[in-house]
């Protein structure tokens, strides 16, 4: 499949011009993205100051949409206390370093809490936690009239966000259509450890296995050997 460009989608499902939003007739097969806060509510309850609640957002947003772009990550939107982002090059499923940047970009942010709390600590703000969850599948790609960006409707986002409960403090779980397409590039199974911890009832998919991932042991070991004599 062919890398979505955005600006050469047709968007006609709509009945009238003044429709907020019309769909693409192309849909598209990608990664998808979600990083979640855990316990927003009882965090931000504590910041009173609407001052310091706009840096609080502003901290961990950016944060997140910088390594994201690193990567090759187009951000879609910021739910809540959640950003979800995906990765077009993904839609080339023979893309093994389309993929990797995917791995590599979760792995980044599994650190990357670190780097935010200490930018909220000098700001006298609390710590946070977040979970990443990723999935592969096809989307629906939609534009607004209010905004300048496409959006991704279907069920791959919503398994994404649904799973996301099943990672860890600043951990990563990936679904099993992502898990699937990994499988399929030895490389990648070779860099990264895939350990099945359960499953998920999505109403379409009954038993929808969800999986953590890691760098391989052999990976670390080798990044801190260099480390060390570097």
């Amino acid at each position: 499949m062919h890398k979505m460009n955005e600006k050469l989608l047709v968007f006609s499902d709509s009945d009238s011009e003044s429709d907020e939003i019309s769909f693409s007739s192309e849909s598209l097969s990608c990664c998808i993205c979600i990083v979640d806060i855990i316990n927003s509510t009882a965090i931000t309850s504590r910041i009173e100051n609407s001052k310091m609640m706009r840096k609080f957002y502003s901290i961990f947003i950016n944060s997140v949409s910088f390594i994201a772009k690193k990567y090759d990550a187009s951000i879609l939107k910021n739910v809540g206390d959640s950003v979800m982002f995906y990765f077009p090059h993904t839609s080339d499923s023979n893309d093994a370093d389309a993929f990797n940047k995917v791995l590599e970009c979760g792995n980044v942010m599994k650190t990357l809490h670190k780097s935010i709390n200490a930018k909220m600590n000098k700001e006298l703000l609390p710590s946070i936690k977040y979970r990443i969850s990723i999935d592969y599948g096809k989307v629906e790609i939609a534009k607004s009239i209010s905004s300048t960006t496409c959006d991704l409707f279907g069920p791959t986002v919503n398994i994404c966000a649904k799973i996301n409960s099943k990672a860890q403090s600043n951990g990563i779980v990936i679904g099993s259509d992502f898990y699937i397409v990994l499988k399929s590039f030895p490389i990648l199974k070779k860099h990264y450890e895939f350990k099945l911890i359960g499953e998920c009832s999505t109403g379409i998919k009954q038993s929808y296995p969800v999986y953590t991932v890691n760098k391989s042991k052999a990976v670390q070991t080798y990044m801190t050997n260099r480390n060390v004599k570097q």
